[in-house]
């Protein structure tokens, strides 16, 4: 939900042509990775995090630092509202992508180097792995077109390298878990809960199809 967030509150500030989501934890190495929105599809950075030896853990990774064109994120419906916590809401991203785009566009693997800093994460999903799962069937129908009324703004502050805007969700967490539960219980009754699957597996054999650019 706060990446949708952010991507209404830039625009609102801005007629931006490329929008930028990129993990606070990942630093480029490379002068040559050069940030920028491809007009094919989605551009994925971060092929090569240190923290994964600076090598692609799977070919459908597409968290760290991701771009979008305005309309690119519009075609996906943004992000899952669904995901609370730590993890899965870029794999879900990528189910987005491959329904709707069906590509994600990279730069080289020369360019593509990240150092991974150090740090304590926040509670892992539980409900992460099953709502990635069962994306498709979800239908996609919820995100950008489903954050309407769900946040106030309280302050924005521009600065000379960025803008900070603080916002209060309320009590919107709680809804979406009963929602998420209420959602399983629907498309898999009786059985969401002990749901087993080889979650590599499944990100090999939905791999987006890669062109550099």
């Amino acid at each position: 939900m706060l990446m949708n967030i952010g991507f209404v509150e830039a625009t609102r500030d801005s007629n931006w042509d490329c929008i930028i989501f990129h993990d606070v934890d990942l630093l480029p190495e490379n002068i040559d990775n050069i940030y920028k929105c491809s007009d094919r599809a989605p551009r994925h950075f971060s092929l090569r995090p240190s923290q994964y030896r600076y090598r692609l853990p799977y070919k459908g990774l597409v968290g760290g630092v991701l771009a979008f064109t305005r309309q690119q994120f519009k075609t996906v419906n943004g992000f899952s509202n669904m995901f609370w916590e730590w993890g899965h809401e870029d794999d879900d991203m990528k189910n987005r992508i491959l329904d709707k785009i069906g590509m994600i566009a990279r730069p080289s693997l020369e360019v593509s180097k990240y150092k991974s800093l150090e740090h304590t994460k926040a509670g892992r999903n539980q409900y992460g792995k099953h709502l990635v799962v069962l994306s498709k069937a979800r239908g996609f129908s919820e995100g950008l077109n489903t954050l309407q009324n769900s946040y106030r703004v309280m302050s924005r502050e521009k600065r000379k390298l960025f803008t900070r805007v603080v916002i209060d969700l309320g009590d919107v967490g709680n809804a979406y878990a009963n929602r998420i539960i209420e959602e399983l219980d629907t498309l898999m009754p009786g059985a969401w809960q002990s749901l087993v699957y080889n979650f590599a597996k499944n990100n090999k054999n939905n791999a987006l199809q890669e062109v550099v650019d």
